[in-house]
């Protein structure tokens, strides 16, 4: 019998211990289970974290708009209120879609649709950029409606004009014409 040969009762000894090594335990599982349930639950976290700096981040740009609104009509400035109207209304629907998808967020997160809530981050994100731009826009009426320097906003054309001064029946210092 050469050294090469198995017994029939080793060979199935072997193929058996071959598959026990081979297949994970139920507890290799479970910790891999755990594991990405807890890293999906850390990055559930964060996102939520980023969610709400988002959405606070909206609402200050939403009170510097109504601020800027508020400021105009007291000064009585018609054209910079109808200006920053405008872009009150783009901020409140910004901050308004921007807590709809919040919401829609955390219902993903809470049925473990990962991607559907990373969407919907984006979407929150996308509406901070928006009401950045409304606010950006306010500040512009704004600031289109200051004087400069010299008085002057920039919405305004000015002409100066500057009367000529004319010499004198006198022209001794003026050259004069060969007659």
């Amino acid at each position: 019998m050469s050294s090469r040969m198995l017994v029939p009762g080793a060979a199935v000894a072997l193929v058996s211990s071959f598959l026990l090594l081979a297949a994970p335990s139920q507890a290799h599982q479970e910790d891999t289970a755990t594991h990405a349930k807890s890293a999906t639950d850390e990055e559930a976290a964060r996102a939520m974290r980023e969610v709400r700096a988002a959405l606070a981040s909206i609402d200050s740009s939403v009170t510097r708009v109504r601020g800027l609104l508020r400021l105009a009509r007291h000064a009585g400035a018609t054209s910079d209120a109808t200006c920053i109207d405008g872009a009150l209304t783009r901020a409140n629907v910004a901050q308004r879609v921007a807590r709809d998808h919040e919401a829609r967020a955390r219902a993903a997160w809470g049925r473990g649709d990962a991607r559907g809530a990373r969407e919907e981050l984006a979407r929150v994100l996308a509406r901070r950029e928006m009401a950045k731009e409304a606010r950006s826009s306010a500040e512009a009426c704004v600031e289109n409606s200051k004087p400069n320097d010299f008085g002057v906003t920039p919405n305004q054309t000015v002409v100066r004009v500057v009367a000529p001064i004319f010499p004198d029946d006198d022209v001794g210092d003026f050259p004069t014409a060969r007659r």
